[in-house]
């Protein structure tokens, strides 16, 4: 059966360096695909008819694609998502647009106002937007994908939708276990016949790589005060749940993948004493 590895790209949640990885694996069998509206959503079907369109294809990257996976035939469609603690993604995507802004201008509203705006009334200005949005409970939105929940307020039953849908994915990462992640993709994928090249190549990066998660927090919450700290982890309850789901889960599947290599080389020791 034919393989096709699709990443589902979240803004900030290191998917440039996971196309890194599939762009030097799969070569020019590798491609995205999106849309020519940066809101633009690509459905299930769509992706699928784009499978079937390119019998060469092997991976595909998407910005847009939406969940559940594409089903076509005689083709199995392996997953690749990637996860982040929400408090850091929202100071990393706040980087990204600032940057963004400074450089090339205000190519969005969002790098329009981080370009002038302090992170936290970057911040403010996001909450009063919507109800959900880009820095505030967005990873459970992207999994619930319906553009209502931009303006809707996630009840406990959409919680556990999404959580749902996060367990449904045969494979997914966490960007603050980045090694470990890309580890167990790489096992995954070996199962299926591919070699993935997981060249350690941080691709648009804007947060301290080497500071640990709790530094970046603490540093997070002095810089924006505590009301606006309070605010911003209350405006990610269901993310901040939903990231606590995700790292349970991922570690449970860590465990499973290495148990096979634990018993074997118990049963190595066994041999040697038995000798």
């Amino acid at each position: 059966m034919r393989l096709v590895v699709v990443h589902y790209h979240i803004f900030k949640n290191a998917g440039s360096t996971i196309d890194y990885m599939l762009r030097n694996t799969f070569g020019e069998n590798w491609v995205t695909f999106d849309g020519e509206l940066p809101a633009g959503r690509i459905l299930p079907q769509q992706m699928a008819g784009f499978i079937m369109e390119n019998p060469m294809l092997r991976a595909v990257s998407s910005h847009q694609a939406l969940l559940p996976l594409p089903e076509t035939p005689d083709t199995e469609v392996f997953p690749i998502v990637y996860f982040r603690h929400p408090l850091d993604r929202a100071r990393s995507v706040y980087d990204f647009e600032r940057r963004q802004g400074l450089t090339s201008g205000p190519v969005s509203q969002g790098s329009e106002h981080a370009m002038r705006l302090s992170f936290a009334d970057y911040l403010r200005w996001r909450f009063d937007s919507t109800k959900n949005g880009v820095v505030h409970n967005y990873q459970t939105m992207w999994l619930l994908h319906e553009k209502r929940y931009v303006n809707h307020v996630i009840t406990e039953k959409d919680f556990a939708k999404a959580c749902i849908q996060l367990q449904s994915l045969s494979y997914f990462g966490l960007v603050e276990e980045f090694q470990r992640s890309v580890n167990l993709l790489a096992d995954r994928l070996m199962q299926h016949g591919v070699n993935l090249d997981t060249t350690d190549e941080m691709v648009n990066s804007t947060s301290g790589r080497h500071e640990s998660l709790s530094q970046r927090l603490e540093s997070l919450r002095e810089n924006v005060g505590e009301t606006i700290w309070g605010e911003l982890q209350g405006r990610n309850r269901w993310d901040c749940l939903l990231h606590d789901v995700a790292t349970m889960v991922f570690r449970h599947r860590v465990n499973e993948a290495q148990a096979p290599h634990r018993r074997v080389a118990a049963e190595q020791v066994l041999t040697g004493l038995s000798g």
